[in-house]
């Protein structure tokens, strides 16, 4: 399973709504509302370059409230808890 970090631009006072639609998605693992550029970051998990593709467009492009978005493919990782 292949995982990616989205940055997301959100509408001024969409934040709240925008980050309950993407705690509901069952690709998204990890989600926080955040300060800077950047109102809402989601970690999301897919298996080839197409199914991000289509969950970027068609799963979080879409949400209310949602202006743009970045994605950052993770090529290493080490979580600590």
């Amino acid at each position: 399973m292949k995982k990616a970090l989205v940055l997301i631009k959100v509408e001024p006072g969409k934040e709240e709504s925008v980050f309950n639609e993407m705690t509901k998605k069952e690709f998204v693992v990890d989600a926080k509302i955040v300060f800077g550029d950047y109102d809402v970051v989601v970690t999301i998990t897919y298996e080839k370059e197409q199914d991000l593709e289509s969950l970027i467009l068609n799963n979080i492009g879409t949400v209310d409230g949602v202006k743009s978005t970045m994605t950052l493919i993770i090529a290493k990782e080490q979580g600590k808890e």
